[in-house]
């Protein structure tokens, strides 16, 4: 049993194992799978009919606004 942490003795059944912080391990993993759930929502947002809008057509053509991002944000 040795690699699963301090064991503390109660009075209840068994020994009780505390939590050990996750680290920067965990959000080494975390940030890919988030990449890939938000570029999934992203890609049924634009699917659906989301997508890039230009709001100011004759005042800042330049300006595009990516409205599938709204999609994952409200979700």
């Amino acid at each position: 049993m040795s690699g699963l942490g301090p064991v503390r003795r109660t009075g209840r059944r068994g020994p009780v194992r505390r939590c050990r912080p996750g680290g920067p391990g965990r959000a080494v993993l975390a940030a890919p799978a988030a990449a890939e759930v938000w570029s999934g929502w992203v890609g049924i947002a634009q699917m659906t009919g989301f997508g890039l809008v230009r709001p100011l057509p004759g005042i800042w053509p330049a300006l595009h606004l990516d409205t599938a991002i709204t999609l994952p944000i409200g979700v």
